[in-house]
């Protein structure tokens, strides 16, 4: 687990709350048993007359069930405290409540109804001025984007709350910060990067002496240093957070820690110790009913099992994490899952088993890509919405500043003169700054559409070659495998290759081309004018590069191999001239 705890802000209000039901019923039965606990706060919530008294009093019974870790029904009366709120009109509490609401729901995986609520506390402390609880937000979308695989989204969400921290010189939210960008980097494997964040989040959270923060600032160092191949320095950190977090009392973390050990044993080969260690993480999430955490194990139980060589048990454990995953609706989780079981079963020779996962895997990566796009297409209108609220203030403020200057000054013929010449220069001015500002917005829209027109181009071109790459690679263990098959089972595996192959795609090339002359039509023409002796082959090797197509992906779409593309890259720059210059060889195709 990489999110720290609840924000200090909520602690603090819940715990005024808390103390505020105390003194108004002079008991203590904070003292006494759960289910008694609940009564008294129940028998107070009927004999409340305010909303004010029942909003607080919900939310402590909210804070009574999220301890039970019965979240749905700590859902259902936040939701309650959130109309009680709304009908006293703070809104302060109604920011507070949609915060806590959508706490709730992403702690039960409901992440799309977690992101609607917490976007709707960040508006109403904006208008409040709140910038604390702003900063809070910030760090909550950051890392639920993170969690949905929304990057992009999860750092400008990073970055907006470090600033809003920093001026609040808020150390806790700081390392809370850090640790998330330490988790955006891993994930874009700069795995230095990574380290250098989580290292800062882990020295601030030790100035705070915050034992639990510490620990899971040690699980995540440790989760670098595992993919980078330092399992033995891993381990120790693992170890580390594990102790920490078995003296706090944090079984969940304590549960994902035994995981991560886990995986560690089966890397080194220690495979009897991790077994123990997945069972204890299991457990543990049995027992405190952590879905995701659950899934999460039984995939790692069935990669025990495929290493072990017990395939039966291994697709056993690896379809149910699939049905977990299922039943959670995580779509990474989901694409990574089918695409082990596709691998399990074509190794097993049960093609239409791995077919059919297979096809699975292709929606979800297609799904992953399609609400990525879409969820970035939704923000950057929002960022011009807002933009345009901004002009409009603008707009009115100052046209009300220049009737009030020329109401103001009817005194003598002169001053009203020269007061109405001034006003004329400063509205032409005004223009011109307003015309120039327009100007330079349709410039940034212009750009910024010719750049997302390159990323579909980009993306359609990888995803379709990937899909090729992943079909072709089925077909031929099918045609490797048909020697050795009865001879009644042939006719049906040759239908499945018949079919497989009618899924590919022979001509990528021809529509990347067609595509990227819708955005860069004038480019052949340039490029040909200045360098008339170009092969057809340089002139797509050069379409390419000017996407900034790695090496790799050109070799996966040209099924040519990286070493020939290289030398193709080789010769296309001693025709341009640049072979002893050094000169970025993308960076000079732009110019095109």
């Amino acid at each position: 687990m990489e999110r720290g705890n609840l924000p200090c802000s909520l602690i603090l209000i819940r715990t005024t709350i808390l103390v505020s039901i105390l003194l108004l019923v002079n008991c203590s039965f904070i003292t006494g048993q759960p289910r008694e606990n609940l009564d008294s706060l129940l028998s107070i919530l009927e004999k409340a007359q305010t909303t004010q008294q029942r909003f607080s009093i919900l939310l402590s019974i909210v804070d009574f069930y999220s301890a039970q870790s019965d979240y749905e029904k700590a859902i259902q009366y936040a939701k309650s405290a959130l109309i009680e709120a709304e009908n006293h009109g703070n809104k302060s509490d109604i920011a507070h409540t949609l915060f806590i609401i959508g706490d709730l729901q992403e702690t039960v995986d409901q992440y799309d109804k977690a992101i609607e609520n917490y976007n709707l506390s960040y508006r109403t402390y904006l208008e409040i001025e709140d910038k604390k609880g702003m900063a809070d937000l910030c760090y909550s979308l950051s890392d639920i984007f993170k969690k949905k695989g929304f990057y992009r989204r999860s750092m400008e969400s990073c970055l907006e709350g470090l600033n809003l921290y920093e001026n609040l010189s808020d150390t806790a939210g700081i390392a809370d910060i850090y640790n998330c960008m330490g988790s955006l980097y891993k994930y874009q494997d700069e795995l230095g990067k990574s380290i250098e964040y989580y290292s800062k989040s882990l020295n601030l959270r030790m100035s705070m002496n915050d034992r639990e923060g510490i620990a899971l600032s040690y699980n995540n160092i440790g989760v670098v240093h595992a993919i980078s191949g330092n399992y033995d320095l891993a381990m120790e950190y693992y170890k580390m957070a594990l102790d920490i977090h078995i003296e706090t009392g944090s079984l969940k973390n304590e549960a994902i820690v035994y995981g991560n050990i886990a995986n560690g044993y089966l890397t080194k080969e220690e495979y009897q110790k991790a077994y123990e260690y997945i069972l204890r993480s299991i457990k543990i999430h049995e027992e405190i009913d952590y879905k995701r955490g659950i899934a999460v194990q039984y995939q790692t139980l069935g990669r025990y099992y495929d290493l072990m060589g017990n395939t039966e048990q291994a697709i056993k454990n690896y379809l149910t994490a699939y049905d977990k995953f299922n039943e959670l609706g995580r779509l990474e989780y989901q694409e990574n899952i089918t695409s082990i079981l596709s691998d399990i079963f074509s190794r097993e020779r049960d093609f239409e088993k791995a077919y059919k996962y297979l096809k699975e895997n292709r929606s979800f990566s297609d799904s992953l890509f399609d609400i990525e796009k879409m969820k970035s297409m939704a923000t950057l209108e929002q960022e011009y919405l807002n933009l345009r609220q901004i002009e409009e203030h603008s707009l009115k403020d100052q046209r009300s500043k220049v009737l009030l200057f020329a109401s103001a000054i009817t005194l003598t013929l002169l001053i009203i003169i020269f007061s109405l010449l001034y006003s004329r220069q400063k509205i032409k001015l005004s223009q011109q700054k307003l015309k120039f500002h327009n100007i330079e917005l349709e410039k940034k829209q212009v750009e910024h559409d010719l750049e997302l027109k390159q990323k579909e181009i980009a993306a359609s071109t990888l995803s379709q070659a990937r899909k090729n790459e992943i079909i072709n690679g089925v077909i031929n263990k099918l045609k490797a495998s048909l020697d050795n098959l009865k001879e009644e089972n042939k006719p049906v595996i040759t239908n499945i290759i018949d079919e497989l192959s009618d899924n590919t795609n022979p001509d990528i090339w021809q529509e990347f081309e067609i595509r990227f002359l819708q955005v860069h039509q004038d480019f052949y023409d340039n490029l040909m004018k200045k360098f008339p002796d170009l092969s057809t082959n340089e002139k797509r090797l050069s379409a390419f590069l000017r996407l900034d197509f790695s090496t790799k992906e050109i070799s996966s779409i040209t099924n040519q191999s990286p070493h020939s593309i290289n030398i193709a890259r080789t010769r296309l720059r001693k025709k341009l001239g640049l072979s002893n210059k050094d000169i970025n060889l993308a960076f000079f195709l732009s110019e095109f």
